[in-house]
């Protein structure tokens, strides 16, 4: 992705930093909800391997 330089007013930049920081968090939170989501796969998959669970 380009990055895009652009003018912003005075009077908005506190409202677009704070957006900013809003979808920084955002991401940060889907990073965290990824990896969990690929720790849960592979441990529901080694239960399945050592017969401790049934994947349907």
């Amino acid at each position: 992705m380009k990055s895009k330089t652009e003018y912003v007013e005075a009077e908005f930049v506190k409202d677009l930093k704070q957006q900013i920081a809003t979808f920084k968090r955002f991401k940060k939170l889907m990073q965290q909800w990824t990896d969990l989501a690929i720790q849960h796969s592979q441990m529901k998959i080694k239960l399945a391997k050592e017969g401790k669970i049934k994947l349907s």
